[in-house]
């Protein structure tokens, strides 16, 4: 009901917009709203465009809303658009787009000129979501079955916004992409989706994180790596920490769900070397073990503490060596840092971050701490 109450103001801001005495009249019929666009590599080497369409059909007391899709190629961008008039009697309307997909070929090749269109056309929001897809083309995202919305682009787009309850992805928006790329030792990074198969059907899910050397894709991490990427950044505002309490009994696990972390990226000069030290402040709560040991005790509780800041600072130290090694790319804007706090020191170094960064020594100092453990002060006991 809320979308279709969106969709109504939606009508009534266009139709208010072109409303006679307006210079620049204009029929609403004559508009075709697109909620998303999948950017692949055409045959000829040209951009294909998969375009989905909102089509608002009148049917009864309600409004239908379903969703239609067109394939338009070009040169560019705008060439490609342009070349829709061709397919549809009514021109498209680019202000109420909610995600752009790019394929891993366009990603690769470079997206600043993809990016130039979105910043210098004025129908686009610079709001927009933006993805990179690991299957072979964008499209297939863009074409799987939706679930829970008839619109698969406000899906996908509701799917990032929900995704904090998980960090299993990094909702990154087109203007924070454009400033990361104007920015000094730092590098982009995108939310990755995949199409997987759930009841026999092709959906698509978040599935990671896109890493950026300058606008061109330089690799993925998945889903846990993409977790304590965004601990490193303090970006983190929920998800889960799993511990394993005994590896040979598979439910065994203790599951503490995050709900504030604070990370302070500290970087120090020292014997002519930049090192970093992150200092990461969290607080969970115990939502679930099945072990049937109790944890109230102290000794209990400093063990799990112990257990889950190794966890998290060993990950974290994962995650990073993996992006120095195998993409040398700073995401984790450590010499954006450097620049700020130690601007001396940068005027210095600042040439020769990338080959400073692939060596970086990086120190992770946790401390957990647990609110509470849920509604149960003991757990479940099971008798012989």
């Amino acid at each position: 009901m809320r979308r279709k109450l969106y969709f109504l103001l939606v009508l009534l801001l266009i139709n208010t917009a072109i409303s006679p005495g307006c210079w620049n009249y204009r029929e609403i019929d004559q508009f075709a709203i697109v909620a998303g666009v999948a950017v692949d590599k055409g045959e000829q080497g040209n951009y294909l465009l998969t375009i989905e369409i909102v089509n608002i059909n009148e049917g009864g007391r309600e409004s239908k809303i379903e969703s239609k899709r067109l394939e338009t190629y070009g040169d560019t961008m705008l060439d490609a658009i342009r070349n829709a008039i061709k397919i549809s009697a009514q021109k498209l309307y680019w202000g109420h787009v909610e995600i752009v997909i790019l394929s891993q070929e366009v990603a690769k090749e470079g997206i600043l000129e993809i990016l130039d269109w979105f910043e210098r056309d004025a129908e686009p929001r610079l709001s927009i979501d933006i993805l990179v897809s690991t299957e072979m083309t964008a499209k297939e995202v863009l074409e799987a079955q939706s679930i829970t919305m008839n619109i698969r682009s406000y899906e996908i787009n509701q799917m990032l916004d929900s995704q904090r309850s998980l960090s299993k992805a990094a909702k990154v928006e087109v203007y924070e992409f454009i400033n990361t790329l104007a920015g000094e030792g730092v590098s982009a990074v995108l939310p990755a989706v995949r199409v997987t198969k759930n009841q026999g059907q092709n959906k698509s899910e978040l599935s990671g994180t896109a890493v950026f050397k300058k606008d061109r894709l330089v690799g993925f991490l998945d889903e846990e790596e993409t977790k304590y990427f965004l601990f490193a950044i303090n970006k983190i505002k929920g998800g889960l920490i799993v511990l394993q309490e005994n590896p040979e009994e598979a439910h065994a696990k203790m599951t503490l769900e995050i709900i504030r972390s604070k990370t302070k990226i500290i970087p120090e000069y020292s014997e002519a070397k930049v090192s970093i030290l992150l200092e990461i402040e969290t607080q969970v709560v115990m939502d679930e073990h099945g072990t049937g040991k109790n944890f109230v005790d102290e000794n209990s509780n400093l063990i799990k503490k112990r257990e889950a800041e190794e966890k998290v600072a060993e990950n974290i130290k994962n995650v990073i060596h993996k992006t120095q090694k195998e993409f040398n790319a700073d995401i984790f804007g450590f010499g954006s840092t450097v620049k700020t706090d130690m601007s001396s020191v940068w005027k210095q170094i600042g040439t020769e971050w990338d080959a400073i960064f692939k060596n970086l020594n990086v120190s992770v100092d946790v401390n957990i701490e647990t609110k509470h453990s849920g509604l149960l002060w003991k757990s479940i006991e099971v008798g012989d």
